[in-house]
């Protein structure tokens, strides 16, 4: 290399120049690399933000979502109660019938009589003759 041939030559100048230059110029790819990162730090942070942003306005709409949900609930069970009250009262409904809503009921029909059972092959032959 150029930084050898200045040393074996005895060319002092150069070797410090040589030096020089190459220490410049690890310095200014450390530099690079150094910005390059921050750069990439930057980036992955404004995604992460992104990214924390877009989460917290899917839990809103969560949210907002089970809250309308809640309330139409609720708005459903002051329908079934406002229901209730019109028909006479709450559990009272779904009790026995009393006597006066039995009196006006006709009477039950009977079961089907069963049928005979099935005739062998030897009666009926003996029937028959």
């Amino acid at each position: 290399t150029a930084l050898q041939y200045a040393k074996e030559e005895g060319h002092a100048e150069c070797v410090r120049v040589i030096e020089e230059h190459a220490a410049a110029a690890a310095a200014a790819e450390k530099a690079a690399k150094e910005a390059a990162w921050v750069a990439g730090a930057e980036a992955r942070e404004a995604e992460r933000a992104a990214a924390e942003a877009e989460a917290a306005r899917h839990a809103e709409a969560l949210l907002a979502e089970e809250e309308a949900e809640k309330e139409e609930r609720a708005r459903e069970s002051k329908k079934g109660k406002k229901k209730k009250k019109k028909s006479g009262g709450g559990e009272a409904d779904n009790a026995a019938p009393g006597p006066s809503a039995t009196a006006a009921l006709p009477p039950p029909t009977p079961p089907p009589a069963p049928s005979p059972p099935p005739a062998d092959a030897a009666a009926i032959a003996a029937a028959d003759e």
